[in-house]
Order: structure tokens, then sequence, then C-alpha cells
């Protein structure tokens, strides 16, 4: 006889479903672009990473530039 895990409750399962919604709004808004520059950063062996507050400055004025990225 197996047995079988207890299925979560409705609050386990709305809290998963809220974490799977905020994890793909910020992917889609890019909110999460500091973090994966981290693991970029991290990853590749870089000097010291910008702060938050440059990346994000730095990150504005690179779409600024870039003339396709507006929407009008």
């Amino acid at each position: 006889m197996t047995a079988t895990a207890p299925s979560p409750g409705p609050a386990a399962a709305l809290a998963r479903a809220w974490r799977t919604a905020r994890w793909f709004i910020d992917g889609v808004l890019g909110a999460n672009a500091y973090q994966h520059y981290l693991v970029h950063h991290r990853r590749h062996g870089h000097d010291e990473p910008l702060s938050e507050r440059e990346f994000w400055k730095a990150e504005y004025a690179r779409q600024g530039r870039a003339v396709n990225a507006r929407c009008c």
C-alpha cells in the first residue's frame, strides 16, 4: 500500500497561485531585471556590480537610445 501526501489546503494553493502570478507579472514588466543582472554578473565573474539605482539609470538610458523600443 502506498501512502499519499496530504494535499495542501486552499490557503497554500492560493499562496502558490499568488507567487506564480507575481513571478509572471514581474517578468513581463521587467521588474526582475536587476536580479537577472546580478545572477549574470556573478556567473561571469565581473568586477563590482552596479547598485540597483545605477542599474536602473543605465537601463532607462539604454531604452531611451533604442528607437525601436518605444511604442509611439
